[in-house]
């Protein structure tokens, strides 16, 4: 419990100072599509900022894992995990209240989310990818990772999607 603390912390702390820069865009373009990019920008700043580093660091495991894994899809899914997040315009400071309240007071929070707006958006948000990744013609591969990165591990789940849901949730 304490760890999740600690790392909703830092991804606080990193979401207020967090900018793209040059080296962060070129690595986005070189993985993603245009329709995928177009998506990507449409998010905040600190959005941005986070899903490349989920991609950099699963890029980093991708490198030393032993197990069957696609690159691209590896890196495409981390990159594009958020983007129904932005169908909401939430500030920092709202999404880091949504992100502490599902983590002390889970009830309140479906709840809040369940009156839809922000708090649905907020919670709702992988299976709201789902439409826009498909819109804008993303690979199965890649929507199933983004849409199982919230919930709990399950069988059957791919290699990039554990990567990926164990990098968002600080675990790695």
């Amino acid at each position: 419990m304490l760890n999740r603390v600690v790392h909703r912390l830092k991804q606080f702390i990193f979401a207020l100072k967090s900018r793209m820069t040059e080296d962060d865009r070129n690595f986005t373009r070189k993985y993603l599509k245009i329709s995928e990019a177009a998506l990507f920008d449409q998010l905040p700043e600190d959005i941005q900022k986070h899903s490349v580093m989920v991609a950099r660091r699963a890029l980093e495991i991708f490198m030393g894992h032993r197990y069957k894994i696609d690159e691209r899809t590896l890196v495409r899914a981390s990159l594009l995990h958020d983007v129904g997040k932005g169908l909401s315009r939430m500030g920092i400071l709202d999404r880091t209240f949504l992100v502490m309240l599902r983590g002390a007071f889970p009830v309140l929070y479906d709840r809040l989310a369940a009156g839809g707006g922000r708090a649905g958006v907020h919670r709702d948000h992988a299976e709201l990818a789902v439409e826009l990744l498909r819109k804008a013609g993303v690979e199965e591969e890649v929507i199933e990772a983004v849409k199982g990165h919230n919930r709990p591990a399950a069988e059957g789940d791919s290699n990039e999607l554990m990567i990926l849901r164990k990098i968002d949730e600080g675990e790695i």
